[in-house]
């Protein structure tokens, strides 16, 4: 927390608190050698967008640092005092947000600047929820041929941001390769974040020839029209003995994915979700970890449930935790109406104003602080949480 006090006429106006999130996902292309424990992000401008080189450009949430900074050193003659207030964690299930000291905040006008859309206001957003599936493996002595499948080269995303835009999963694309060859896995891994759309994915599997590789690529590759890049690929390796104790490709095709339902209150708008984000491979089980969201939290739980029932059904474990709240909108709001005057009075036209069909940290530090004056903003970022994020120049500046 960052405490600016006021100037001029202003001086004594309410506070304002500029709410930002410090931490960012760290993705990266499978070719890519940067450490991001200890390399800086490699930014360079490509024509009206500032991007990275081969990660994740972090514009989620540095934004938000950046554009709070430079207001609060701005010089000017009048403006209303500041907190500058910067979570961590957010993207791991926005726990800085719910262990935030209500205390240490005085300001009741909270302005988010965790949006993504140029022109758009947001004033709601979706609660979610951490799931996981645990596959059991016995691990057995010796190894035989086989093979190292693949997929790689999908767009990925935010898995909430993104979702209705059916961008593939990975790890769906994988079983839907090991359901068509119909093979022995030993091993399965996929994505690197809960809250991204996985754009890489492998197993190790035996029981199949290289042309039944090649026949079965070509037919789920085929239904991949909306994945120009993406490449089926495989080399022969040694895999292990083991026995995985479900039918994996049938127990991911099971699990509920993408969208869920629509909002019955605002068309267009997604209401419930659920994305497969990462497949690990621990020795004694394959775990199976997704993301599921919703405004609606009866929705939510009655995620938690189904998946719960399909994981008993396959003979698998269950473990759901990081629930956590959404927003609800609040059209009233006197932080609302004057945002959107100041924007028409300096841009001459009205900003869109809507919900977001992912986690932002302003819901919970409004309940935390008991305050609903809540709005969240932002530039263009397109592609978040994934190698492509690039962040509009012109909408920043």
């Amino acid at each position: 927390m960052i405490c600016v006090p006021g100037l001029g006429a202003a001086a004594g106006a309410p506070t304002l608190v500029l709410q930002g999130h410090l931490d960012m996902v760290c993705e990266k292309n499978v070719d890519s050698e940067h450490n991001f424990m200890r390399d800086g992000i490699v930014a360079s401008v490509a024509g009206d967008w500032v991007v990275a080189d081969g990660t994740t450009l972090g514009a989620d949430n540095g934004v938000a640092v950046a554009l709070g900074c430079a207001l609060v050193t701005e010089k000017l003659a009048n403006r209303c005092p500041i907190e500058l207030l910067f979570t961590v964690d957010e993207e791991v299930g926005l726990t800085g947000a719910q262990k935030l000291d209500p205390s240490i905040v005085s300001g009741r006008q909270i302005l988010n600047l965790d949006s993504e859309e140029d022109g758009v206001f947001t004033i709601s957003c979706a609660g979610g929820v951490d799931l996981q599936v645990k596959v059991p493996v016995e691990l057995q002595t010796g190894h035989h041929d086989g093979w190292h499948a693949g997929v790689r080269g999908l767009r990925g995303g935010h898995s909430g941001v993104n979702i209705h835009e059916e961008r593939a999963n990975a790890i769906h694309v994988l079983a839907d390769w090991l359901a068509a060859l119909q093979v022995g896995v030993h091993s399965f891994h996929g994505g690197n974040k809960k809250n991204a759309i996985p754009r890489e994915a492998y197993a190790l599997v035996s029981g199949c020839s290289e042309s039944d590789l090649e026949r079965t690529r070509q037919t789920v590759q085929a239904s991949l029209a909306n994945e120009p890049n993406v490449e089926l690929y495989w080399h022969q390796v040694s895999v292990p003995h083991c026995r995985v104790g479900a039918n994996i490709a049938k127990l991911i095709h099971a699990l509920p994915q993408g969208v869920l339902d629509w909002d019955p209150h605002c068309q267009g708008m997604v209401r419930t979700s659920a994305s497969l984000g990462v497949a690990a491979f621990s020795g004694e089980a394959i775990v199976l970890t997704m993301h599921g969201r919703s405004s609606s939290e009866a929705e939510r739980e009655r995620m938690v449930e189904r998946v719960r029932t399909i994981a008993g059904a396959f003979g698998c474990g269950f473990h759901s935790d990081g629930d956590y709240p959404g927003w609800d909108p609040n059209p009233d709001s006197a932080l609302l109406t004057h945002a959107i005057a100041a924007y028409r009075e300096c841009l001459g036209k009205s900003p869109v104003v809507k919900g977001i069909h992912a986690g932002l940290g302003t819901g919970i530090i409004g309940k935390r602080v008991g305050t609903g004056e809540l709005l969240s903003v932002g530039p263009q970022i397109e592609n978040a949480h994934s190698p492509d994020e690039r962040l509009h120049i012109a909408s920043f500046e």
